[in-house]
């Protein structure tokens, strides 16, 4: 004994070593998983910008058939719509500009079926009327999927609240709901717009659904060509014939289909027809086989 008290030092608990392993291994881990993930990240953006290059480079190629066309502009549109249409990719649409660009965008929104499209279009009166018209088209698909709410225009809102409206009122039995004069204007309505007859819509007696028939109108495909009224003034086609300019193609093929100008029977000016030129497996757009 030296007068000092010995002091024993206290163990180390062994819980307290392994956690802080276990805190670092976890660290690495996540660090490793983070950096894999960027890789992986930065990799797809680079295959996905490959991508579209590749397809652009394919698109101008084909774009330049259209120097010998009548009208070289109007077979450079056609080409980049068609390419967008098929391959459902918007990037293409900016070998467009400006009003060309939106409409290229607008089809492909509604082609496809998706909103998000609607958002690249650079005018934004066309931009919300893009989307109000997607909703509007899902109210009438019978798909049950449309979120009239979302709809900006009023008019556009109310002709869709209408449709949810009127089906429902179809489903539980119209009689017991509203009554004899508004069932039989409802029955009117549904033939007017089924038969894309308009006149149909002024012997309506139930204002409300004699304004609904007009507005729906709109979105009725009157002579069944594949496009709703709608689109047919937008492309100043007339919506009471399928084939306006009587070259053997309907407006909606012309416009869908092969990108070929539905009020021009011979759109790229070879002498032939565009049905002619479908009909015999060439393009209507310029030379060279359809492809």
């Amino acid at each position: 004994m030296n007068g000092y008290e010995e002091i024993t030092p206290t163990p180390q608990k062994p819980w307290k070593a392994i956690a802080m392993i276990v805190v670092a291994v976890l660290v690495v881990v996540a660090l490793i998983i983070g950096a894999f993930l960027f890789v992986r990240s930065r990799q797809s953006r680079s295959i996905q910008d490959q991508r579209t290059d590749r397809v652009e480079t394919q698109v101008e190629q084909a774009v330049a058939s259209c120097s010998s066309a009548v009208n070289p502009e109007a077979c450079r549109r056609n080409k980049v719509e068609q390419a967008a249409m098929s391959l459902g990719m918007a990037e293409i649409c900016q070998m467009l500009e400006g009003s060309e660009f939106d409409a290229c965008v607008w089809r492909l929104a509604h082609e496809t079926g998706e909103g998000d499209f609607c958002e690249g279009i650079q005018d934004e009166t066309q931009k919300q009327l893009c989307a109000d018209t997607l909703v509007l088209q899902m109210a009438t698909d019978g798909s049950g999927r449309a979120d009239c709410g979302r709809i900006s225009d009023e008019r556009t809102r109310n002709l869709c609240q209408d449709y949810h409206r009127e089906s429902m009122i179809s489903q539980e039995g119209c009689l017991a709901a509203q009554g004899q004069e508004y069932c039989d204007a409802l029955s009117l309505k549904e033939t007017a717009l089924s038969e894309g007859d308009a006149s149909l819509c002024a012997e309506i007696s139930v204002p409300e659904l004699a304004a609904g028939c007009i507005d729906g109108m709109s979105v009725v495909d009157m002579d069944e060509d594949g496009l709703v009224f709608r689109e047919e003034e937008m492309a100043g086609t007339d919506p009471t014939v399928a084939d306006t300019d009587f070259d053997g193609l309907s407006d909606g093929e012309e416009i869908n289909v092969y990108g070929s100008d539905p009020l021009n029977p011979d759109t790229d000016g070879d002498g032939f027809s565009d049905g002619e030129e479908v009909a015999s497996g060439y393009s209507p757009i310029g030379p060279g086989l359809l492809q």
